[in-house]
C-alpha cells in the first residue's frame, strides 16, 4: 500500500469516527448530559455493525449492557418453545432497547434482529446505571422510557386476552400509521413494509387468520394492501373497529 492510500485510509477512519461519536452526542436520550459524562459513555461504548437478519443477543444470553440504535432498525422478539414468535416492538434510531438489564434481568429473555442494515451502541449496564445517578435530567428521560414501555407491554397484554383479531389489527394498523404514515390525497401510507407473517407475529396470530381479517378490511374499502404495502383508505373506520383497546 501506497503512503497515499495508507493517509486516505487512515483520513477514512477518523472520518467514520468523528460521525459516529457524533451519533451517540445527537442522540436525544443523552441530551444534556455535560462534556465529561457524553465523553465517558463515548469511551465505553462500543459501536456493533450488525446485518440485515443477523442477531444482536438471544435469549439466555448475560444480561449486562444497554443499546442504542445509531442508524437503521431492530426487532425485539418472543420466542415460545414450539418456535412461534410474538413480535413485541421496532426501535429506530435514537431509540433505546434491552433495557431490562436494568430492572435486574439476570440473562435476556427476548430475540433482538436487524430487520435493516445497522449500527448499535452497545453501554455496559453499570456505566449507564452511574450515568442516571449522575444526571437527575437523565435518570428523568430514562424513567419516562421504562414507563412508557411498562404502559404499551400492559395494553399489549390486554390486547392479547380481551380483543379478536381484527380489532388487535386495527390498533396495531393505527399504530403503525401514527409512527411511519405518510398521508397524501386523504389516504395514509405506512412507510414500514411487512410482511402478512410480520403483521401476524405483531399481533399474536396466525398468518392465516391475518389474512382473512386484511381482506375483509379491503373489501369494506378501509385499506389497501399491495406487495407488503399497507394503505389506510378510512381512518375513522378503522378506529371504530379498533374498539375499546
Amino acid at each position: 500500500m501506497t503512503a497515499g492510500a495508507s493517509a486516505a485510509k487512515l483520513l477514512d477512519i477518523l472520518l467514520f469516527w468523528v460521525r459516529v461519536l457524533k451519533d451517540l452526542g445527537d442522540i436525544e436520550l443523552f441530551a444534556g448530559l455535560n462534556s465529561r459524562q457524553m465523553a465517558r459513555l463515548q469511551q465505553v461504548a462500543s459501536l456493533l455493525k450488525v446485518g440485515k437478519g443477523e442477531m444482536v443477543f438471544l435469549p439466555g444470553d448475560a444480561s449486562d449492557s444497554v443499546y442504542v440504535v445509531a442508524e437503521g432498525r431492530v426487532k425485539v422478539s418472543n420466542i415460545s418453545e414450539t418456535g412461534k414468535e410474538l413480535t413485541l416492538a421496532f426501535h429506530d434510531t435514537g431509540e433505546l432497547f434491552g433495557e431490562m438489564c436494568l430492572l435486574d434481568e439476570p440473562a435476556r429473555r427476548t430475540m433482538v434482529i436487524a430487520v435493516l442494515p445497522s449500527r448499535v451502541w452497545e453501554i455496559p449496564k453499570d456505566e449507564f446505571i452511574n450515568t442516571a445517578l449522575s444526571s437527575p435530567a437523565f435518570a428523568l428521560r430514562l424513567s419516562a422510557i421504562l414507563g412508557e414501555r411498562r404502559h404499551d407491554l400492559e395494553n399489549r397484554m390486554e390486547s392479547l386476552v380481551f380483543h379478536d383479531v381484527p380489532s388487535r389489527l386495527a390498533h396495531q394498523l393505527i399504530k403503525l400509521a401514527e409512527q411511519y404514515g405518510m398521508e397524501k390525497d386523504g389516504r395514509i401510507e405506512i412507510m414500514f413494509k411487512l410482511s402478512q407473517l410480520e403483521l401476524a407475529n405483531l399481533i399474536g396470530a396466525t398468518r392465516e387468520t391475518t389474512s382473512t381479517a386484511l381482506n375483509e378490511l379491503k373489501r369494506a374499502g378501509i385499506l389497501d394492501t399491495s406487495h407488503r404495502t399497507i394503505v389506510i383508505r378510512d381512518l375513522e373506520a378503522l378506529k371504530e373497529l379498533k374498539g375499546a383497546i
